[in-house]
């Protein structure tokens, strides 16, 4: 299956509002805040934000700071494995009415609505493009598997998640021995938080490529060297991987990273597989495996996109510091920050580090960018942590059913080493 180039786009009409006289106080205050504005910008950037975690608050919280997210007062960018990195924060002075407008595309694990992401201006325009060109196509050929398929990607980085799966269900309906169609699904279905409609597409989808040879998969929103990392049944794995982990599955999970890891053709693949994979085994007590199995990466491994995995490798062999990986109060926002924050919080667990962890997990929610793995994860383990039923999913029957799996808190409390429990109960 080759990707179809999309053709250069012309930006859609901008619809202008009617020109407004403020007045003179809402002048000199929107001067100050440009003056601001400009300052911050002149600013280095950093992979990590250093604003102050002020909303790391007592667990009964979460659910609240989820509230104020869906209210439009802490809006921030999508990630996903693959997506591209114009989903940005709304600014501080952002239109809150706008965020509350958004269309609902998943509930959280905390049961609170999650809102389609913004988008920066400029990247929208570009990707409503693209998604224009992959429709066309799609018209063209309405048998297509790939062609669905593409349109589906398009329509995910814009955030359309549900309309994506709509664009999947009848390319699955169309196409039932498509593996491409149900990889893709599987992995939307993770976005929305229906964790076990996720796993039967993906092991479908595994089935469907069994005994076939491996294929690289396009990339539809390239690298910086426009060359794919991943192969259909790498991706295939490694988002099966996480629709058990999700869930609190081990080892199911173990299994499927295990088959990533095997599959794992470049450094970038494999610093990503192998993060999840030293996870789970420390959910299972297998440390030692765990430890064992960081030395398949070099510290200087040649990563195109995945530095942020190959960093928390690093870190699990003790040749980073923490503060490295996520500065002292910084909420994470962006999709590489996200992943790194998530893995800091699970080492911490897993090391027995219960407050650390939970702290870690709370900024991560408090940064707002749902739609990333290690915010799926950090989510998940905050409704572990908290004991209770998470919602159901978001189309039905997406949420991950308490008291199943153990996690590392509970079994570490039973051998003695700790005293803290925890439910059994757990995303690109």
């Amino acid at each position: 299956m080759s990707p179809r180039r999309p053709s250069p786009t012309l930006l859609p009409p901008i619809r202008r509002a009617p020109a407004l006289r403020p007045s003179r106080a809402v002048r000199a205050t929107l001067a100050a805040l440009a003056t601001l504005l400009v300052a911050g910008a002149a600013a280095p950037p950093s992979p990590v934000s250093a604003q102050p975690a002020d909303d790391l608050v007592p667990r009964g919280a979460v659910a609240a700071q989820a509230a104020e997210r869906a209210r439009g007062r802490l809006d921030a960018p999508a990630g996903d494995p693959g997506a591209p990195s114009g989903m940005a924060p709304r600014a501080a002075t952002g239109d809150a009415a706008a965020a509350q407008e958004a269309p609902i595309e998943a509930t959280s694990l905390l049961g609170e609505p999650l809102r389609r992401p913004a988008l920066a201006a400029e990247a929208r325009a570009r990707m409503e493009g693209q998604l224009a060109d992959a429709e066309r196509a799609l018209a063209a050929s309405p048998g297509s598997a790939e062609a669905a398929v593409w349109v589906a990607r398009r329509l995910g980085y814009l955030g359309r998640f549900r309309d994506a799966l709509a664009v999947l269900d009848r390319a699955a309906a169309a196409h039932p021995d498509d593996p491409w169609v149900f990889r893709h699904r599987g992995h939307r279905y993770l976005t929305v938080r229906d964790f076990p409609r996720a796993a039967a597409d993906l092991e479908r989808a595994a089935r469907l490529t069994r005994g076939r040879p491996d294929v690289v998969e396009p990339d539809g929103q390239p690298n910086a060297r426009n060359q794919p990392i991943g192969t259909l049944q790498s991706n295939v794995w490694y988002h099966l991987a996480l629709a058990h982990y999700f869930q609190g599955h081990w080892d199911a999970a173990l299994r499927a990273t295990t088959e990533g890891m095997r599959l794992a053709t470049n450094a970038d693949r494999l610093v990503s597989q192998l993060h999840w994979h030293y996870l789970t085994l420390r959910r299972l007590g297998r440390d030692d495996e765990a430890r064992q199995a960081l030395a398949a990466v070099r510290r200087d491994a040649a990563v195109i996109e995945n530095d942020s995995y190959r960093r928390l490798v690093l870190l699990y062999r003790g040749e980073l510091p923490p503060d490295s990986v996520l500065a002292p109060g910084a909420v994470p926002r962006a999709p590489d920050a996200v992943a790194m924050a998530y893995g800091l919080g699970a080492w911490h667990l897993a090391e027995g580090r219960r407050e650390a962890a939970v702290e870690v997990f709370r900024r991560i929610v408090a940064g707002g960018n749902w739609p990333s793995f290690g915010y799926v994860a950090a989510e998940a383990e905050l409704a572990r942590l908290g004991g209770g039923q998470a919602p159901g999913g978001a189309r039905g029957s997406g949420s991950a059913s308490a008291g199943r799996g153990e996690g590392w808190v509970r079994r570490r409390s039973s051998s003695g080493a700790s005293t803290s429990g925890v439910s059994g109960r757990e995303k690109k």
